[in-house]
């Protein structure tokens, strides 16, 4: 899809994008899935029950730095990997992906600490 042609058929240069619902808590369960030092999942796990959850996670999170660091490029890779579905349902030919895909891998790799 081109600026030109998306400015015609939506009369913008710009599309919204509606976030899906509890993507960022699956982010956090899944990046706990992930991890294999189990005492640390298990804190996390608790951390994200109930109210107050995404700052329980976080304020663990900052007492395990390395963890702390591979939880933020795994959530940046799962932020691209909806964009990326997102671009391609509207049927938007992007104008450079970079190195996505190498870059998630080695996120995934990184996450099993």
């Amino acid at each position: 899809m081109t600026r030109v042609w998306t400015e015609a058929q939506y009369s913008s240069r710009y599309l919204s994008i509606d976030p899906e619902q509890y993507s960022y808590y699956n982010d956090m369960e899944c990046f706990i899935w992930c991890l294999e030092n189990d005492g640390l999942a298990n804190q996390l796990e608790n951390a994200i029950g109930g109210g107050g959850a995404f700052r329980r996670f976080k304020d663990i999170l900052t007492r395990h730095p390395c963890v702390q660091e591979a939880w933020y490029d795994f959530q940046a890779c799962r932020m691209e990997t909806r964009m990326r579905r997102w671009v391609e349902c509207m049927d938007i030919d992007p104008v450079e992906w970079g190195q996505f895909a190498a870059r998630c891998r080695g996120v995934i790799r990184k996450t099993m600490i």
